[in-house]
Formats: C-alpha cells, structure tokens, sequence
C-alpha cells in the first residue's frame, strides 16, 4: 500500500523511549556511595589473641611495692617487699551483619550468563556490603565502645544495647587536661595565637610525663578534623613557613598528629575533644577475637540468607593513664 503524500511518520512514547535507550551510553565506572573512612583499627591496635571460642578476657594488674631501708647489722629490722594482683575480666558480645538473594535472582544470574551477558556474582556485591556493615560497627566500637552520643558525627544509633564496652575516646580512668584561657578570653583554638595552640599541645604532653613520672609519654594526638586542618594549613607566623601542627611535630620528633572524625563532640557538653595516648597494646587495645565469618547461606521460603559476625571486648586499657583528653578546643 502506497503511503498518501506529504506522510509523516510519528513515534509514540514507547517507541521513543526505546530510541533513546538505544542511544544511551552508560559509563563502565561503577559510582558506589562513599562513606567516612573507617579509621578506629589505624588508631587503636588490634588484639586477635582470644580464641574465637572464648566468652570472656582477662588480664592480671601486679603492684609490687617496698623500698629499702637502712637497716642493722643483724638485718633484724629488713622490711619486706609485696606484691598484689587484681583481675580485670571483660566480655565478648557478637556483632551480627547478614545478606539474603532469592532463588529466583540466581536463576536470572544463570539465565544472563547463558544467553551472553554479563556474569553475575549474584552475592559478591551482598557480601562485600555485609563485611563493610561488621567493619563499621567495629570502627564505632573503636570510638565510644557499645555507647551512641547525640555530638559525635555518625554516633547517634550505635551498635545496639549499651552494654558496657568502651572505646579510645571514652575510657572512664583516662587523665584530663584543660586548655588554658588564651588572651582573647577563649579556650577555643579558634580564638587562639599559634602560640596559644602550641601550649595546650605541649602543655597535654608535659601533664602526662610529669603525673606518670615519665612511665608513659604521648606518642599520637587525634584531633577533630576541622581543628587539625585549620591548624595545619596555618603558620607559626609572618615569614615562617612552619604551620602549628609541623612546628609542634618538629620540637616533639616522633609524634603522629592526625584527625579522627569522632573526636568532634566527644568532649564533655559535646565540646571537641583531642586525644593524646601512647599507642601500644598495654595502654589501649581492641580486643577482638573473630574479624568478620559468614555462615553457610540458610535456605528457606525461596531465599537464601547468609549470617555474618564479628566478636568484640570492646577497648580494653590496662594503663588508662597513659591516655589524655583535653576538651573545649
């Protein structure tokens, strides 16, 4: 059949919809959505010793205690030396995580591969998800143990019921440092000179070598990143090419300074909080006996679900004096 004169052929919205589709390109990087680091196993080391098995951890605290005396010279007045063991015991509670697909998506999986497309590893994807979930709930355990807080950024839901677990930023026994008043009439570093900054920072650090008696000394300071980033893109002063956080590096060698996103709000009253703590495993620990297991996939009701856990103690600190807080910065 011939097409009358002066036709016009016309796509409907379906038709137009498949055109454009044809058309698209679609790019190969995949844009997954991106999360705050997870930084608590860089900041506090890690203890894996536990057995997987094991339910509770302990550790024993011995205080050995006497001085010599001057004495007689039949020694009938020696004094004695003694010593005392406490135990501390901390629990380890399960952290749980799970992905699940349906029968029917291994079938479309299959079916793709078959007929030429993509290969699909229907639960890489669901897994990969899942290690990540156990691996910031462990991040958050780092921060502030089994406890949420309405000021730290990402803290607000926590792991689940409180039960007792703590972290780097919230050891009930830590030592407190405050700042000092700068001449503006704030705490606040950003009220303060370069000079002002350098004080509070090595000011924490002389109260922690002078209140141990030079038994523990600062060797990481983790500071809100905001103030770390301020201070360390700014000068000492006109003509230096030193900023604050380089100058304090240089006059304390061997110090890390760094920035942790969960020092915002954990001070007292919500206030930012640094912390400075020497990193080694009898100051501050993660006690953790299992990282991340999955179980083999449960089938039921067409759908297969597979459960994930971690085991945690939480941040176990059997010489919380070696860890400082300076708040209100």
């Amino acid at each position: 059949m011939a097409l009358p004169p002066n036709y016009a052929y016309r796509a409907d919205a379906a038709e137009s919809a498949f055109v454009e589709r044809a058309l698209l390109y679609v790019e190969t990087e995949v844009y997954n959505t991106l999360y705050p680091p997870m930084e608590g196993m860089k900041y506090v080391p890690v203890d894996t010793s536990s057995p997987e098995g094991a339910l509770t951890t302990s550790y024993r605290q011995y205080t050995r205690t006497g001085i010599a005396k001057l004495v007689t010279g039949r020694g009938q007045d020696l004094p004695t030396s003694r010593v005392f063991v406490k135990e501390f015991f901390h629990r380890f509670y399960p952290l749980g995580m799970s992905y699940e697909y349906t029968l029917d998506d291994l079938l479309a999986a299959q079916m793709s591969s078959q007929n030429g497309g993509p290969s699909l590893n229907i639960d890489m994807e669901l897994a990969k998800a899942a290690r990540e979930g156990i691996d910031r709930g462990l991040d958050a355990i780092a921060g502030i143990g089994s406890a949420t807080s309405a000021t730290i950024p990402g803290l607000s839901v926590g792991v689940g019921a409180d039960v007792g677990m703590l972290g780097l930023l919230n050891q009930t026994n830590a030592s407190t440092y405050t700042p000092a008043t700068g001449a503006a009439g704030s705490t606040l570093w950003s009220a303060k000179t370069p000079d002002e900054v350098i004080a509070d920072l090595t000011g924490q650090y002389a109260a922690m070598v002078s209140s141990t008696y030079k038994v523990f000394k600062p060797t990481t300071y983790l500071l809100p990143i905001n103030e770390f980033e301020e201070q360390n893109g700014r000068r000492m002063g006109d003509g230096s090419d030193e900023t604050v956080i380089s100058f304090f590096k240089k006059i304390k060698p061997g110090v890390e300074v760094d920035s942790w996103q969960y020092c915002e709000g954990a001070g007292s009253g919500g206030t930012n909080r640094v912390v400075a703590y020497q990193k080694d495993k009898r100051v501050i620990r993660h006690m953790v006996s299992q990282m991340f297991r999955q179980m083999p996939p449960q089938f039921q009701d067409f759908t297969f679900k597979v459960p994930c856990r971690a085991k945690t103690a939480g941040c176990v600190s059997s010489y919380p004096i070696g860890i400082s807080y300076m708040d209100n910065i």
